[in-house]
């Protein structure tokens, strides 16, 4: 409970998510197709949203936090906002071993939620699932979009799968995971933190960056769930191999208000996608 009260925007992520959850559940609407996507873990549920105008060629991959306290749904109001201002095709993955609020289950491990399910299995399950939706739609652009634990997976598939992803955005990254679960350790004082336990850390893996493939960073400047320390240190490591990346730490927000509407829209309009 005390990681809880740390961070009082989950608290409004779930009063938000409660009170909007009837459009994703129900896959009858017109513009919104649930899917399932047959991997070697599992099937993975993806919610796909079509702009009004079907002649746009981009499409961008929203993935969710670890979420450790409830079922995530957030992404996908977030995948619906970024439709709506740039009219993209938006999909929101629900990851591996997650369930939603409609329900629904994608196969998997979901594990302890402190980073053991970044994994090798779970990347080639999440890229399976992108590059059959890149088949399926015929787009020209793929920008893959993480937040927080869906950031540190966003990184982990440009470095596995650099063919799948054009650009890459990473809000609130835990990108260095042996220095994030320090800082866990010490902000929660939950022993947990520090057992040892697998998983893959995006720090490690810099090296198989494709660097003409641009990746966009973004942190809350009040982030205590992943403090900005993180996203510099892959700032410099990445800008150091000479990759084509960015960084913004953002005066005033929070681990969970970085992904407020005006915020949302300023990330599109530097991946060039903002409608007018």
């Amino acid at each position: 409970m005390k990681y809880l009260l740390l961070f009082p925007g989950l608290l409004v992520s779930t009063l938000v998510n409660a009170q909007n959850q009837d459009w994703f559940c129900d896959p009858e609407k017109d513009g919104i197709a649930k899917r399932w996507y047959d991997t070697e873990i599992g099937n993975q549920k993806a919610l796909i949203i079509y702009p009004q105008e079907t002649t746009n060629s981009n499409l961008v991959v929203f993935i969710h936090g670890d979420s450790p306290f409830r079922d995530p749904v957030y992404q996908y109001n977030i995948s619906k906002s970024i439709s709506e201002i740039t009219n993209a095709v938006t999909v929101a993955i629900l990851r591996p071993g997650y369930r939603d609020d409609c329900g629904d289950l994608s196969g998997g491990n979901k594990g302890l939620t402190m980073g053991d399910n970044y994994t090798e299995e779970i990347v080639k399950a999440i890229a399976s699932v992108i590059s059959t939706i890149k088949e399926e739609e015929s787009t020209t652009q793929t920008i893959v979009m993480g937040h927080s634990g869906g950031a540190a997976l966003t990184a982990l598939l440009a470095q596995s799968n650099p063919e799948l992803i054009d650009q890459s955005i990473l809000v609130a990254c835990p990108c260095n995971l042996a220095a994030w679960r320090k800082s866990m350790a010490t902000l929660t004082n939950n022993p947990n933190w520090s057992n040892p336990m697998g998983g893959l850390s995006p720090m490690d893996g810099i090296s198989k960056l494709d660097l003409n493939k641009k990746i966009h960073l973004y942190v809350g400047e009040n982030d205590l769930a992943t403090p900005p320390f993180l996203t510099t240190e892959f700032y410099n490591s990445t800008n150091g191999l000479g990759a084509t990346v960015t960084m913004k730490i953002i005066p005033g927000e929070d681990h969970e208000s970085v992904l407020k509407p005006a915020l949302l829209s300023m990330m599109m309009k530097e991946v060039n996608l903002l409608q007018n």
